[in-house]
């Protein structure tokens, strides 16, 4: 289940930062949105961070479940 959650981690992160970035860019009526530029790559990099935690987890996990599966063969 926890692999299901990689596409949208990473979407939220990215919308989230946008979001922050344009609610900034238009309270401070700048010109150029670099608020929103700036926290849509931050968005997107923490979102990154989340896949790659997850993904190690998930490796992790398979990993344990592997070595059971094979001690549990090579018993009596």
């Amino acid at each position: 289940m926890e692999g299901l959650n990689l596409g949208f981690g990473l979407a939220a992160c990215i919308v989230v930062g946008f979001a922050l970035g344009w609610l900034l860019d238009q309270r401070l009526a700048l010109e150029t949105p670099w608020f929103t530029i700036g926290l849509t790559l931050v968005g997107f990099a923490a979102g990154m961070r989340e896949v790659a935690a997850i993904s190690r987890r998930l490796e992790k996990r398979s990993e344990r479940e592997r070595r059971e599966r094979e001690e549990g063969r090579g018993g009596p």
